[in-house]
């Protein structure tokens, strides 16, 4: 096993976990390693493995840590004595297996007489006894000598051959030996062939717990832009409050300014003495109500329920104009009747005001189509290690460097999503590149100045994973070689 570093771990005095506060995967760990935290000695692993919910990379001690708690210390993990002793039974085994075959071998070539005796590879089979090859060669002889004298001698033969502990019955049990041991290995590549498909079951579960946080993704966006356009409507309707409170406190100033004018009117005695407002004589000061004058009192909670607005370019606006209320402190206009051919609309210094029945386009507030968005409309370089200031998906179209398709100048053609952290510390960019054909790839930046890692490419059909991509596999496969060697 390659030796095993953690930048940074932490554990209590007394316990048996030991967190990975650094991230570094603990997958390769295997029980009774060795973990040597800062200057202790080794102590034994039990297992290891990634605790739910917190997602924290977990090593748990076969008994609990023996000296002080350490808080993101350094540690690494050495194999042991115990590996050791696996690998010397295994060479023990294969030698014993190896070598006793091999005195059989050299004694079915150099014996004198007599026979040899091969054992049984596998438990449930026998083993074999033939007879060497000076015995084989003594016994033709003996055969071929008889053979002019006699066709009995013949026969005799061809039983040797052909007969029960013939040279065919063992030929025959050689086959079956080379069979079984044909078999044993099949079993191995059908064992290696499902841990590629369970790999490739795993990066497809990953694919889809990828795609529902995209969908969340996109509808957090969605209620963000429904919100951002209530925001707009209310402060529509907010200056268009603020515009009738502006033109009734310019009527309440003009109806002052009347009121002035017939007092003065009065003072003068510009009209006739006798002359009554609602029966009152103006021969005298006199008092008058609402009533008098055909007004709705203030006193006692009486307010105006409604407010008109004429068309200031028609002679006759009557029907033409603007009927307006509040209620709950919300302001409604509406056309007094349907004698007006437009619609009811708001107008600030000219300029028309968006409201629910009157969205802006992307035009309006100087946006891009959706289908015309590329790097070259927001303005960006080719170079994609510069594309990183904003959230944004993107096409792709031309020749960019830093592509995952190489550092320097290549073609690309495809799309490039762009996710930007909050934050400059650490992971604070991620890329992703979806080029035509279906390969997918991605890789992430960290740091303030930005460093990017290098491209990862997504596994699928048309990119399936080399042994050397698959933990484990390259082991069970070593394995496999070693066993076949052994003769097992």
């Amino acid at each position: 096993m390659n030796w095993y570093t953690a930048e940074r771990v932490t554990v209590s005095s007394g316990s048996t976990i030991v967190r990975v506060v650094s991230g570094e995967s603990v997958a390769a760990i295997r029980a009774h390693d060795g973990l040597e935290i800062n200057s202790f000695n080794a102590v034994d692993i039990e297992l290891t493995y990634t605790e739910e919910g917190t997602g924290d990379q977990v090593i748990q001690l076969v008994r609990p840590w023996p000296h002080a708690s350490q808080t993101e210390q350094a540690a690494q993990v050495v194999p042991t004595a115990a590996h050791f002793n696996d690998s010397v039974q295994v060479l023990t085994n294969t030698y014993e297996h190896v070598f006793a075959q091999l005195g059989s071998y050299f004694s079915f070539g150099t014996q004198a007489t007599g026979n040899v005796t091969f054992k049984a590879v596998r438990v449930d089979e026998s083993d074999v006894t033939v007879r060497c090859i000076n015995q084989w060669d003594a016994d033709l002889s003996t055969l071929e000598a008889s053979a002019s004298s006699s066709v009995a001698d013949l026969n005799a033969i061809d039983t040797a051959i052909n007969g029960s502990g013939g040279l065919v019955e063992v030929a025959a049990q050689v086959s079956d030996d080379l069979e079984a041991v044909d078999a044993v290995l099949s079993g191995y590549v059908a064992t290696a062939k499902t841990y590629r498909d369970n790999a490739l079951t795993y990066r497809n579960t990953a694919e889809n717990y990828r795609d529902e946080a995209e969908g969340l993704r996109d509808t957090t966006y969605s209620y963000r832009n429904e919100v951002s356009g209530w925001h707009t409507s209310i402060s529509g309707w907010k200056t268009a409050a603020e515009s009738a409170r502006d033109l009734a406190e310019q009527y309440r100033d003009e109806a002052e300014a009347f009121k002035d004018q017939a007092g003065q009117i009065v003072g003068g005695n510009y009209v006739d003495q006798s002359t009554t407002v609602n029966g009152k004589a103006l021969s005298e000061d006199i008092v008058l109500d609402h009533e008098d004058v055909g007004a709705i009192s203030s006193v006692g909670g009486k307010h105006l329920k409604y407010f008109y607005f004429g068309d200031y370019d028609e002679t006759d606006s009557a029907n033409k104009g603007i009927r307006g209320y509040v209620r709950d402190k919300e302001i409604f206009l509406a056309a007094d009747t349907g004698e007006e051919s437009r619609g009811t609309e708001l107008y600030l210094d000219g300029k028309r005001v968006y409201h629910t029945g009157h969205l802006p386009d992307a035009g309006d507030v100087e946006a891009l189509p959706e289908h015309q968005v590329t790097t070259s409309a927001y303005g960006y370089s080719t170079d994609l290690n510069k594309i990183t200031d904003k959230n944004l998906i993107t096409t792709l179209s031309g020749s960019y460097t830093n592509s995952p398709l190489g550092s320097g100048s290549s073609n690309v053609t495809g799309i490039l999503k762009v996710e930007r952290r909050a934050f400059d510390a650490g992971f604070a960019v991620y890329q992703e590149v979806k080029i035509q054909g279906g390969s997918v790839h991605w890789r992430y930046g960290t740091g303030q100045p930005l460093v990017f890692g290098d491209w990862n490419q997504d596994f699928s059909e048309n990119h399936l994973p080399e042994i050397s991509e698959v933990v484990g596999l390259q082991d069970k496969l070593d394995e496999i070689e070693l066993f076949a060697l052994a003769g097992l």
